[in-house]
Formats: structure tokens, C-alpha cells, sequence
């Protein structure tokens, strides 16, 4: 009986863990131009994703673009470098493995819109705890730029200028690999005595490569990457953090997720009073 008894305990531990390393995060965003013209689009990870139309998912190719006057939503690649043919409604990307430590990850959605009877389109979302992002235009990123945290919405009155929006997400995630629900998750228990950017590994690198760094305060922090000219490459993560130990990755592209060429890079963090800055190599 005792034995039984232990075989039931460690299958329940066994499917906690496993639904945790399983954990599909499926976000809704809804589409509509006010006058009927309504679409849920969703995105999210999921461990067996890509970046292109994953059948297994319920990923599938749209239909061509209708004619003008016809209301429409779909998720693209176009400007941002991944091929999803006409467009989705549906766009997963990979999860992370967990890393025993707070892991952010980064991920940019393009999607496109075009109103029917409508004369605007306005974009809902409701994000869960541990997922943000910024909504922003593809021609300078400041025509449309709209923090995403929590529930909100955007309402675009030029949609024949402004038709497609990038979308930045960033997901939190704790040491277990699941998405942190509170502001106490994301923090590491043991607190790092001062501030300090590490040196990336691999170094040099390629695919993509990671970035640890530690915070000895809750601060407002900047991590961005710059050409060895000095030119701003991407963003990876712009937010208040808890004080804490941080990894994300940086996959060898630019803001619209083009893989930027060979050579040295610079990555530097702020941190309020603190920065830091270290080089990379990227080689194709």
C-alpha cells in the first residue's frame, strides 16, 4: 500500500512538470472597424513552434487579401522577415526552455487591416500577468505607439494610411519556465549585490546567443544593441524590473526581425545611474 501509495505521488509530480514545461500561452487580440467587420486573431508560444505556418498548431495560410471595401485582419511577415505566404490568423512562436532563472523573451507579430463598411479599425487585447508589449507603425514607430499591459485598446482613424501594425511582446517568465503572475514571481530570491551586465554566450555566435545581467534595485531598465558604428540595432528589453537575475536572448535580428549582418555588436544596459555596455561577435 505504501508503495502504492508513493507511485501515485511521484506520477502527480510527474504531471505537474510536465504541464509546466507544456504550458501553451494563447493570447487573443480582437479586430474589428466598428461596423460589423470583426476578427480574433491570436498569438502566443508553444514549444513545438515556429516561425512559419505550424499545421500542428491550427496554424493555416489565409486566403488572398479580399478587394478594397471588404473588411479584413490577418497576421504577416512581410517587413518583418518571416514567411507566413498571405497571412494567418494565428501566430505561435517557441517557448523558451525554462533556465532556473527569470528568463525574458522577446517576440515581434506584424499583422495587417483593412476596413469594410468601417471608416476605422480598433485593436482590443487582454493580456495575462507576465506579458507586455508595444503596439507600433512600420513606417517611423512613433506615428502609433501604445504600451499593451494588462486590457486596452488602440483605435487606428487612418486605417488607409496605417494598415499593418508591429506588434513587440515580451514575456517574463520564472525559473520553473512558467509566466510570472505577480511582481514578487519575477524576482530572484537571492538578490544581486550590485548591478553588472555579463558577457553574453556563445561569444561569437550564431543563431542567437544569451544575455544575463543583475539588478541590486527595482529600476526602470534600457538593454539595447547598437552596430559598432554606433547605430541603434534593437531594443530587447525596456521596462521596470524587480531586483533580480535576468537571461534573454537575442537572436541576430533587428527591430524589424531582419538578421543584421556579420560583425562586432555593443550591448549596454541602463539602470538608472548604472551602465554598462559589452561587445559580441555575429557571424553568418
Amino acid at each position: 500500500m505504501r508503495n502504492l501509495l508513493l507511485i501515485v505521488l511521484l506520477l502527480a509530480f510527474m504531471s505537474s512538470f510536465t504541464n509546466s514545461q507544456a504550458q501553451v500561452i494563447n493570447i487573443p487580440i480582437t479586430v474589428t472597424d466598428g461596423a460589423g467587420g470583426t476578427k480574433e486573431l491570436r498569438f502566443g508560444l508553444d514549444r513545438t513552434a515556429t516561425d512559419g505556418i505550424d499545421a500542428g498548431l491550427g496554424e493555416a495560410e489565409e486566403p488572398p487579401v479580399p478587394p478594397l471595401g471588404i473588411f479584413d485582419a490577418r497576421f504577416i511577415g512581410t517587413d518583418i522577415g518571416i514567411d507566413l505566404g498571405q497571412g494567418q490568423t494565428s501566430d505561435f512562436r517557441a517557448k523558451p526552455a525554462p533556465t532556473g532563472a527569470t528568463l525574458v523573451e522577446t517576440v515581434i507579430h506584424e499583422f495587417s487591416y483593412q476596413v469594410g463598411t468601417g471608416t476605422q479599425i480598433t485593436i482590443s487585447w487582454d493580456l495575462p500577468s507576465g506579458v507586455t508589449g508595444l503596439l507600433e507603425d512600420l513606417i517611423t514607430g512613433t506615428i502609433v505607439n501604445i504600451s499593451m499591459d494588462g486590457t486596452g485598446s488602440h483605435t487606428e482613424t487612418n486605417p488607409g494610411g496605417i494598415s499593418k501594425l508591429k506588434m513587440t511582446i515580451t514575456y517574463t517568465f520564472d525559473g520553473n519556465g512558467d509566466l510570472v503572475t505577480s511582481v514578487e514571481d519575477g524576482q530572484d530570491f537571492n538578490i544581486p549585490e550590485k548591478f553588472s551586465l555579463r558577457p553574453n554566450y556563445p561569444n561569437p555566435f550564431n543563431p542567437s546567443t544569451t544575455i544575463n545581467y543583475e539588478l541590486a534595485e527595482n529600476e526602470n531598465i534600457n538593454l539595447e544593441i547598437y552596430d559598432i558604428l554606433g547605430n541603434h540595432v534593437r531594443t530587447l528589453v525596456k521596462r521596470h524590473q524587480q531586483a533580480g537575475s535576468y537571461s534573454i536572448k537575442w537572436d541576430g535580428r533587428d527591430e524589424l526581425s531582419q538578421i543584421v549582418a556579420s560583425g562586432v555588436y555593443v550591448y549596454r544596459i541602463r539602470a538608472g545611474n548604472f551602465t554598462q555596455s559589452r561587445k559580441m561577435l555575429f557571424l553568418q
